[in-house]
């Protein structure tokens, strides 16, 4: 058929020239998407996996590009190690008071990650099965 392409628009000064933006593009017949970029250090406990993909233990940076609410996240650790994984942002009720790992624990004793909760944000991110 055709192509397709996608087009970054922005940045903006602040959020109601971005949501004009947003509304004027809809009016148009696109369908935009918001986009972010972000960087955190966090310390991930032993053991976790999303999926077959064993994440690296203790200190790492976590990396995500997100287009609202699906994310794209890289966990790199000390040695320069990188996991790419799929992702999902979800609203929090509250800012997270600490940064948080939720996980479930299988009945082989692994653990499963389910979410990563960063301190000061009202959001969370959402791996396979949260």
């Amino acid at each position: 058929m055709g192509k397709s392409y996608q087009v970054l628009v922005g940045p903006y000064e602040n959020d109601p020239d971005a949501q004009a933006v947003h509304k004027n593009l809809t009016t148009l017949g696109f369908t935009p998407r918001s986009y972010e970029r972000g960087r955190r250090d966090f310390s991930l406990p032993a053991a976790l996996k999303v999926g077959s993909t064993r994440l690296p233990v203790g200190d790492c940076m976590i990396t995500w590009e997100s287009y609202t609410p699906n994310a794209i996240v890289k966990f790199e650790d000390d040695k320069g190690a990188t996991i790419t994984l799929e992702g999902k942002w979800r609203n929090q009720p509250n800012k997270n008071s600490e940064n948080a790992v939720v996980y479930m624990r299988n009945r082989d004793g692994s653990r499963t990650l389910l979410e990563i909760r960063f301190y000061r944000m009202g959001q969370a991110l959402v791996f396979a099965g949260g």
